[in-house]
């Protein structure tokens, strides 16, 4: 029998990657952090000088000052390659230099594993790994100030994106009646949502704006963008359960047994909640509704950089030796260039486990969660712009519903 050993010691798991060595990333998205309750940030930089930064859509400006990473933020990890000598009451029973798989509790704000057992026998140690790809060079911080995406280079450019509001249609509402029938609820929305940071000049080659140098970059732009993991949220209300609901123009049809009354479940009155529809004294069911989302990153910019012109009779007037150098007359011009791809969960640091989606349950988060709902009032034809009925009601993470007891139905049995 396996017996698990705990170890409360303060390892940095910095030390441990270190062990590691880390591929270096070119023309990425750079280092991101996650800002309290929606928000992801993102940074990217290089070397050389400074333009002007612009700004532009949700995104910010080169050089922005770091938040300490300051909030605790436990998490989960498992089967992490763990270098045996920190396990120091092992004693010889590891091979020098040998590695240990391990599972136990780490804080993702500062790094410090607060608790560690071993998970399986010892192993060699991984001796180059590739982390998927992400915009972030060195290091990737969620805090309380925000979402930094940090690197090395002596230029940075940010880009923010907020997650989006997920609409949830429903009628009647704010306030139904027990067993009627055609209470309806309806996905009417799961929008992206995008940012963009601009940095109008980077002088990676040594130039300047009004005499570019090969390689020197301009209009640098730097976007974030979350969209829908798949096409239907989870819905969770009171006495009816949790369900799926996939986007759509028909709206799902249900009924409550119960009104919100509070010995049924019922929470907070609409007076507490600034439901002004609605008696203040009117107790209301609370539900919740989330959906997952996935993080992309585009960096587009323009690269001073030379190309072969035709000539006279058509022919290319340059081209390239063996070695692939240019030869004979090259025309100097700005080129476009990008480049792209995801950021899973796990290369953002401080994301909260709350926020952690594992849609293939291999264990591995791959989309993140997004729990800002709104309520939009539809009408019997299902429409949400009716002047006579639109309005939307929005309280963050959970949504509330008044339900009466019918016309002819005795009160609330004490």
């Amino acid at each position: 029998m396996n017996s698990k050993k705990f170890f409360f010691i303060p390892i940095i798991f910095a030390l441990i990657l270190s062990l590691i060595q880390i591929a270096p990333a070119h023309a990425d998205a750079g280092d991101c952090f996650y800002t309290p309750p929606d928000t992801v940030s993102c940074t990217t930089g290089g070397s050389g000088n400074n333009g002007e930064s612009g700004e532009g859509g949700n995104g910010g400006s080169g050089g922005e000052e770091r938040e300490p990473c300051t909030e605790v933020a436990l998490a989960d990890f498992s089967d992490v390659l763990i270098p045996a000598s920190y396990f120091t009451t092992l004693g010889g029973s590891a091979p020098p230099g040998s590695c240990i798989p391990a599972s136990g509790l780490v804080d993702t704000c500062s790094g410090n594993i607060f608790a560690a057992y071993t998970s399986g026998l010892p192993t060699d140690c991984p001796t180059e790994y590739t982390p998927p790809p992400n915009p972030c060079t060195t290091e990737l911080i969620v805090t309380s100030g925000g979402v930094i995406c940090g690197t090395d280079w002596d230029w940075n450019l940010t880009a923010s994106v907020r997650l989006p509001v997920i609409s949830l249609d429903a009628r009647p509402y704010p306030a139904t009646l027990v067993r009627w029938e055609d209470t309806a609820l309806r996905l009417g929305a799961l929008p992206t949502s995008a940012g963009t940071g601009r940095l109008d000049y980077a002088a990676l080659g040594g130039g300047s704006p009004g005499n570019p140098a090969p390689g020197d970059w301009c209009d640098i732009r730097l976007t974030l963008t979350f969209r829908p993991a798949q096409s239907s949220a989870s819905v969770s209300l009171p006495h009816i359960g949790e369900f799926n609901l996939p986007l759509g123009d028909n709206p799902m049809l249900f009924y409550w047994d119960l009104p919100s009354h509070p010995e049924a479940g019922g929470g907070p009155l609409a007076g507490s909640v600034g439901l002004d529809e609605l008696p203040a004294d009117f107790p209301l069911f609370e539900g919740r509704a989330q959906a997952p989302y996935r993080l992309y990153w585009e960096l587009r910019y323009l690269e001073w950089d030379s190309h072969c012109e035709e000539g006279g009779s058509g022919a290319l007037n340059c081209g390239r030796d063996e070695y692939g150098n240019f030869t004979g007359h090259r025309e100097w011009d700005w080129e476009g260039r990008s480049s792209g791809g995801e950021i899973p969960p796990s290369a953002v640091r401080g994301l909260p486990a709350s926020m952690m989606a594992d849609l293939d349950h291999n264990g591995a988060p791959d989309a993140y969660w997004d729990r800002s709902v709104q309520i939009r009032r539809m009408d019997n034809a299902n429409r949400v712009d009716n002047p006579l009925w639109a309005r939307s009601y929005s309280w963050g993470s959970i949504f509330y519903w008044g339900v009466r007891e019918g016309q002819g139905q005795i009160g609330w049995q004490e």
